[in-house]
């Protein structure tokens, strides 16, 4: 036997690697330090008193297999020191692993008076690992980040803290670590190796990150508990999975993060914190996937698990879905307040949408297809951002209303049957629609205000009349209808809006407006063609009417008072800028903002035009119609005039026409009584009304006339 006086000693022993028994101690406090040369075991008693200490050195292991009795300080500094009895370590005594490992093999461990460990570990192997079943129940403090492993099943018990200095846990090796105290350690919790199993509930800190490797092996089992933890990341398709049992999980997100594992279990996932959470595998868990606070985006198919339960969004929160997914199972989701999202990518959602409140579908970039159908529960449901969205397939239903902010385009489809009854507002963007359905039930009343166009543009992709009871108001400065190529919109209600608030008319498409509309604002036509069966079609007389370059205003068989600037040919196959049909009358003045031409199309169109018609650039008559100076029309400051072959140009009684240059009457003309023609060239190449000479008419010419 070895016995310790006061003052201390080193047992080296290198080359040892048997059993030994004896008895090793003393009355008096003595150090002892065992540096260990090769694997042994210790079978005897240590005993001494409070101020004994045991040093365990070198790098082999050493194995305490009795109840010791010494009650002073325990160091692991190197190698492994391996307890096979539950009181090979004193109650009451101190335990330091500050380089070695602390190896509890196939025992419960005596509650110490305190243990205070560090580091890695013997070759990185743990601070502490655990052999067998073994368990520890008192109290860890964290002088430093520590690992801890083995290849058994070790429950830790007591509270692992870290006096305030956010020290980490690491789990290495095969085995699994049962943490069952309340821990307030908040470094964070990394799993590189085995399972880390939660033993009871709260018993990581909710502030401390959750770190897996993506290793085959590597699990978080939740074991049915609830846990709240700082953030996750880590995970993927190798390993280092979640396994919830029936727990819930909720992460407290404080940094954006991707966890790439498998979640499975019957429990739930909540997503906290103002940061954004990744899950990009397809999960299992069934239970329900709650996103109060912050970003869930996910970038895989059943990354929300499965239908089950479905999933949450709160006020202020967002569910996103980034990178070209197609989220196939049919996942319900209800927004409470909170936004679904498209990051970017084209991705599709299959799952029913319902607003329990006010939310927004936003899709930032890309484009995001919803399948499922959407009620919006009596809730305004915004589709806002600038890539684009469509809603099909099934349909959106509720008695709330839609509203459609951001640059994107959001795409209705009719064949859907949308039934929604709110009011529909475009403030942004484009809302395209190819059906009267697409904009959900007639209104029972045809007053303004159930179609919305608030600065937005209203898109149409196929031929189709827009139901007279929608009731469109214009609220935005500038509010656009795009009709697309080879397509009619035709239109017969109201369109309203105050003074400013102006209507576009936009791409190749012909619209058709025939209501006795009442908005103050101007009528451009950008482009295609603009068809007016009502004489105040164009609204009030307070705001004019623009035709680009390119683009036709037709009047069809009515008579507009509205004063009209026009310029080009025409659109596409088309008479010119300004058409008459049956009879289509043009009231107000006439204003050529560049060379332009006007006519009515067939035989029997006429174009009448009762106003002063000017602008110093060339004015073209063309059609196979009738262009008529009405009364109080008159042709001055042109800079010419030229009638093409086959029209009819019929000028009225006491008609002038003035130009800066030549007038050239390719076609027929017809002159009223005290017709005067001034130009510096005024030629007749087509035949003239014989009923004027015949009824001796004044025709006065001035300038050069050519027969």
């Amino acid at each position: 036997s070895i016995t310790l006086n006061a003052g201390g000693g080193t047992l080296d022993t290198n080359g040892f690697n048997s059993t030994a028994s004896g008895v090793i101690g003393g009355a008096a406090g003595g150090a002892l330090t065992v540096t260990q040369g090769a694997n042994a075991t210790f079978g005897g008693v240590i005993s001494g008193t409070a101020g004994s200490s045991l040093t365990k050195a070198g790098t082999s292991s050493l194995t305490l297999s009795n109840a010791n009795t010494y009650t002073g300080t325990t160091t692991v500094s190197a190698g492994t020191l391996s307890l096979t009895h539950a009181s090979a370590l004193a109650a009451g005594s101190s335990l330091i692993v500050n380089g070695g490992t602390l190896d509890i093999n196939n025992v419960t461990l005596n509650t110490l008076a305190s243990v205070q460990v560090q580091g890695s570990g013997q070759g990185g192997a743990g601070a502490i690992t655990g052999t067998g079943t073994a368990q520890y129940d008192g109290g860890i403090s964290l002088a430093a980040a520590a690992t801890i492993g083995g290849t058994g099943t070790l429950t830790l018990g007591g509270v692992i803290g870290d006096g305030g200095n956010a020290r980490a846990v690491t789990k290495v090796g095969s085995g699994t670590l049962v943490l069952s105290g309340a821990n307030t350690y908040t470094g964070g919790t990394t799993i590189n190796g085995g399972t880390l199993r939660l033993g009871a509930s709260g018993v990581l800190a909710d502030t401390g990150a959750v770190t897996l490797a993506n290793t085959a092996g590597v699990v978080f089992d939740v074991n049915g508990q609830t846990e709240t933890i700082g953030s996750l990341s880590g995970g993927g398709t190798t390993g280092g999975n979640i396994s919830l049992g029936a727990g819930a999980l909720t992460v407290t997100q404080g940094a954006n993060a991707t966890f790439g594992g498998v979640i499975s279990g019957t429990g739930s996932l909540t997503k906290e914190g103002a940061s954004n959470l990744t899950l990009s595998n397809a999960n299992t868990y069934s239970g329900a996937t709650n996103v109060n606070a912050g970003t869930l985006t996910v970038t895989s198919n059943d990354a929300l698990g499965t239908a089950a339960a479905g999933t949450t969004v709160a006020s202020g929160a967002t569910l996103a879905f980034d990178g070209n997914v197609t989220y196939s199972t049919a996942e319900g989701v209800t927004l409470n307040g909170g936004t679904l999202k498209n990051t970017s990518g084209t991705n599709s959602f299959a799952g029913a949408i319902t607003l329990g409140a006010a939310s927004a579908v936003d899709s930032t970039a890309g484009t995001l297809s919803l399948t499922g159908g959407l009620n919006n529960g009596g809730f305004l449901a915004t589709f806002s951002g600038a890539g684009n969205t469509s809603v099909g397939t099934t349909k959106i239903t509720g008695n709330g209303g839609l509203t459609k902010t951001g640059a994107g385009t959001l795409t209705l489809a009719s064949a859907a049957g949308n039934d929604y009854t709110g009011v529909t507002t475009i403030s942004g963007g484009t809302l395209s629609i190819d059906g009267d359905a697409s904009l959900g039930a007639v209104p029972g009343v045809a007053t303004a205000g159930s179609l919305v166009l608030d600065g937005g543009t209203l898109a149409s992709t196929a031929s189709f009349t827009l139901n007279a009871s929608r009731g469109i108001s214009l609220t935005g400065a500038t509010n656009t209808i795009n009709v697309a190529n080879a397509t009619t919109l035709t239109y017969n209600g109201i369109l309203a809006g105050a003074a400013g608030k102006n209507l576009v008319k936009a791409n190749s498409g012909t619209l058709s407006l025939g209501g006795n509309n009442t908005y103050d604002g101007t009528t451009t036509v950008s482009a295609g063609i603009l068809t007016i069966t009502d004489n105040n079609a164009l609204g009030s007389t307070n705001g004019a009417t623009t035709v680009a370059s390119g683009a036709t205003l037709i009047i069809n068989n009515v008579t507009t008072p509205e004063a009209i600037t026009i310029s080009g040919t025409g659109a596409a196959a088309q008479t010119g800028a300004l058409v008459g049909l049956g009879t289509g009358k043009a009231a107000g003045a006439l204003t050529l903002a560049a060379a332009a031409t006007i006519g009515a199309t067939g035989g029997a169109d006429t174009l009448k035009l009762d106003n002063t018609i000017g602008g110093a650039y060339a004015l073209t008559v063309a059609g196979s119609g009738t262009t008529q100076l009405d009364t109080s029309a008159n042709l001055s400051g042109l800079a010419s005039l030229t009638t093409n072959a086959g029209t009819t140009f019929l000028v009225g009684t006491t008609n002038a026409v003035t130009t800066s240059g030549s007038q050239s009457y390719d076609g027929a003309v017809v002159l009223g009584a005290n017709t005067t023609l001034t130009g510096t060239t005024v030629s007749f190449n087509g035949t003239v009304d014989a009923d004027a000479v015949a009824n001796a008419r004044t025709l006065k010419v001035t300038g050069a006339a050519v027969f």
